[in-house]
This record gives C-alpha cells, structure tokens and sequence, in this order.
C-alpha cells in the first residue's frame, strides 16, 4: 500500500491558460481586496509627481531622509529627488532615517501619495540601479511578457 494518494495527471481538456500582462498602467485595476499577494506596479518620483497611475496602489522604493510623524520625505533616485509621502489614518511608521524603504499606497493625483504599508529593505540599496531597472526595463513594451 501507498502512503500518499495518487494524483492523476492534468488531461488535455483541463490546460491553463498562460496569464496575459498588461502593457501599461491603465490596464491595473488593483485594489487590497483584489490582490491579496500584495504585489501592485512599481512606480518612482518622477512617475508620482507626474501622477501615473492615478487612483491606484503601487508601490514606491526609496531612502528615509525625513520623517516629522505624518510626512515622510523619501529620495526616490539617484538625481536627488524627494517625495513627500502622507500617512494615511492609522498607519504606524517607524523605521529610522537613512533606511531603504519600499512603500505601498495610493496615488491619488501628481505628487500625493497616501502610505498604507512600508517593508524595510534595509541600508544601501543602490537607488540608481533600481530606478534604472524601472525605466529601462519594466516600463519597457519589449519585456513586458517578462515582468
């Protein structure tokens, strides 16, 4: 005897489909509720003061220059940038100045950021390299089957 069941193999009738990526942001329609993975768009500081994308969770990586206990100020690049990032009502923030941080929350227009979420990422992220990767490569229409 056996000690696991036996699983049959998927027949033909029962293939999955492969999973379709957008290829912009107008195509997220994300919500907490709707991806309970907690994987949303990448964004950085030149994408959130231009607003993109509006009314949507994302998430934002950068360095913690300043925190006053309800505006964070994060560099977002290696161009010196900062951000200015609201707490939304009830967040707890409490990680120290100079520490990577990569934050999710809701754009809700050029430069307005409400912060719902924050993972430490520790120090010394090389902010050059990840806002190159972004722009150079997961905003790229050639890779987006990648991403």
């Amino acid at each position: 005897q056996r000690p696991y069941p036996i699983i049959a193999p998927l027949s033909n009738k029962t293939k999955r489909k492969p999973l379709r990526r957008p290829r912009s942001f107008s195509h997220f329609r994300t919500t907490m509720a709707d991806d309970e993975q907690g994987v949303y768009p990448r964004i950085n500081g030149e994408m959130l003061r231009r607003g993109e994308p509006k009314d949507r969770i994302v998430s934002l990586v950068g360095r913690v220059e300043n925190f006053d206990g309800q505006t964070i100020s994060l560099k977002t690049g290696s161009d010196d940038s900062i951000v200015s990032v609201e707490m939304a009502e009830g967040v707890q923030f409490d990680l120290p100045v100079q520490s990577d941080v990569e934050l999710m929350g809701l754009v809700q227009g050029p430069g307005a950021f409400s912060l719902f979420v924050a993972r430490p990422l520790g120090k010394g992220l090389d902010l050059e390299l990840y806002n190159r990767t972004l722009t150079e490569l997961l905003q790229n229409p050639k890779y987006v089957q990648y991403f």
